[in-house]
């Protein structure tokens, strides 16, 4: 299940020593930040302080960082995954490492990325944040993919190039060899696409 803390909050705009900054309200402009998502799983710091050791049974996963554009205004959110129901009390220590890494962890780090990127600054701490919990699994992110294409695509070149090499010259060794170069390919894709991001 995924657990999702979010909230609106404000984007600004500011000159280059931070002494003069705007507040952004249009929706095209907003529209830049609809979908940007901060680089690291935070649920690896979870666990840094000494008050979240019953969130151990939970298991959880990712603490994915993000916005999202609704109505007309920009949402944070941070989302966590499970496979057991939390209690209230986890929740709770969910929401204060949610609230810190908001306030002064990643939150700040992810909105100074914006600002370089596109000029807007997402200031992530919210006032009014809410909790959700949803029958949602942890996406396979690009990470994870990128390696499954390179095993799959190494695995297939390497039987169907035995069996060619054997001179078994049939048509389902050939499409699998070129499938499995296509694989590789992938691979290659999305590795660019991190380096570059």
């Amino acid at each position: 299940m995924k657990i999702r803390f979010h909230g609106p909050i404000m984007v600004i705009k500011q000159n280059y020593d931070g002494t003069e900054q705007e507040t952004i309200t249009k929706v095209p402009e907003l529209r830049k930040l609809d979908g940007k998502r901060h680089k690291d799983n935070l649920v690896d710091y979870l666990f840094d302080g000494n008050d979240a050791e019953h969130l151990k049974p939970l298991d959880i996963k990712g603490g994915h960082l993000g916005l999202y554009l609704e109505g007309h205004q920009i949402h944070v959110y941070m989302d966590f995954y499970t496979n057991a129901q939390p209690n209230q009390e986890q929740i709770d220590t969910l929401w204060r490492f949610v609230e810190g890494q908001l306030y002064d962890g990643a939150g700040p780090i992810f909105s100074g990325d914006c600002a370089d990127e596109i000029g807007l600054s997402p200031l992530t701490h919210t006032v009014k944040a809410q909790f959700t919990i949803t029958d949602e699994e942890e996406p396979l992110n690009l990470q994870q993919l990128k390696y499954v294409l390179l095993v799959i695509g190494l695995l297939g070149a390497g039987y169907c190039g035995y069996m060619l090499f054997k001179g078994d010259v049939s048509s389902t060794n050939i499409m699998g060899l070129i499938g499995s170069v296509v694989l590789i390919g992938g691979f290659i894709e999305l590795y660019r696409r991190g380096k570059s991001n």
